[in-house]
């Protein structure tokens, strides 16, 4: 399925207030754009729709307008659930095979802030465009500035999935600030499966074994988007090892439905393979093992380590998650928001910020 959205005569006079790096729509050479649209999500009001689908998608609200933007800007705009046409320049799904034919291609996916989308001139993960510069390039961002951000996104509650919690969820005050803290993931997510050398299972496995040895709580929060069956096959999993360790739910191991920020907050650390949680252990300045690739790798915001065993071992050695970590979490947190596409700023905006990233590869390139 392709839709073409024509060139249009209508040719607004700015773009955005910051001064980005958009020519006048005058100077800029039509380019012929594809967006490779997910066929399950509203992406537009008259665009393959179906009422209520999808409608919370932020990818749906963030390239429906910046498609129209495009289109008035000269631009000839193909929305297609299919990379296997010739274009200019390709902006699609991340797990989508590179498209032949095309000059240039930007990924992209569900971002790390609600409402927001990450696009990347490379891949995601382990594949990411900035892996190796961006502990460096974050240290250009404003300490006052960073903090004010972080302070606002943990008042408003910004992390993704957020979880209404009561007096029932929280943890037993005997184990604050000494448990293991285990957010899971979708056990055949590409995330996984792709970029890591541990499994979701072996995860769960050894944090309950390492806890035991070392006499540390664990707490698990089951991924809260999970299909009803997999969420439940996981907390059927972690009973069962709780108990084949010796290390039984309820006792030494909890399942939690807790807030994230609250869990992260109490935590001695955070173990993910290379769960977007990270970005909330970001938003709370708390320490975090990573054990798959990720963005965020070779960031001083996290400690990465590609064996399981070995990067426990590290944290339990850490002494205090100190004040540098803490300041590249919160520098990390400023250049994501900035580098974001979101659903709530304008569609100007989110184009500036699609340049930026387009920049990168091909700056000849001009939307």
């Amino acid at each position: 399925m392709a839709v073409f959205l024509a060139a249009s005569s209508a040719r607004p006079s700015s773009w955005g207030a910051d001064g980005g790096p958009l020519l006048p729509a005058s100077l800029v050479q039509p380019l012929h754009v594809y967006v490779g649209i997910i066929n399950n999500t509203c992406w537009n009001n008259d665009v393959n729709c179906r009422e209520g689908e999808g409608l919370d998608d932020p990818r749906a609200a963030v390239f429906g307008g910046v498609a129209q933007l495009l289109q008035s800007r000269g631009h000839t705009v193909e929305l297609a659930d299919a990379a296997d046409r010739p274009a200019d320049l390709a902006i699609v799904p991340w797990f989508w095979p590179r498209p032949a034919g095309v000059g240039t291609v930007l990924v992209y996916e569900n971002g790390f802030i609600r409402g927001s989308v990450t696009v990347d001139p490379s891949g995601l993960l382990g594949d990411s465009y900035y892996i190796s510069t961006l502990n460096r390039e974050v240290q250009s961002y404003d300490e006052a500035s960073c903090s004010t951000l972080v302070t606002s996104l943990r008042n408003s509650d910004s992390s993704k999935r957020p979880q209404p919690m009561s007096t029932s969820d929280l943890l037993p005050t005997t184990i604050l600030g000494r448990y293991i803290f285990v957010p899971t993931q979708k056990a055949d997510d590409l995330s996984v499966t792709r970029y890591s050398n541990a499994t979701m299972a072996q995860l769960i496995d050894s944090a309950i074994a390492f806890g035991k040895a070392y006499q540390l709580p664990v707490v698990f929060k089951v991924h809260p988007a999970l299909e009803a069956s997999e969420g439940e096959e996981q907390r059927s999993l972690i009973l069962r090892l709780a108990s084949a360790h010796g290390y039984p739910v309820g006792d030494h191991t909890f399942l939690s439905r807790a807030d994230i920020h609250y869990l992260m907050a109490g935590a001695r650390f955070t173990v993910t393979i290379n769960g977007g949680t990270m970005f909330d252990n970001f938003v709370t300045q708390t320490p975090v093992l990573s054990i798959g690739r990720s963005l965020f790798a070779e960031t001083d915001a996290v400690v990465y380590d590609w064996d399981l065993q070995h990067g426990l071992g590290s944290m339990l050695r850490m002494g205090e998650w100190n004040e540098e970590r803490r300041r590249r979490q919160r520098q990390v947190v400023c250049w994501t928001h900035a580098n974001s596409l979101n659903a709530a700023q304008p569609a100007e905006e989110n184009l500036v910020v699609l340049q930026r990233h387009l920049s990168r590869v091909a700056p000849q390139l001009r939307l």
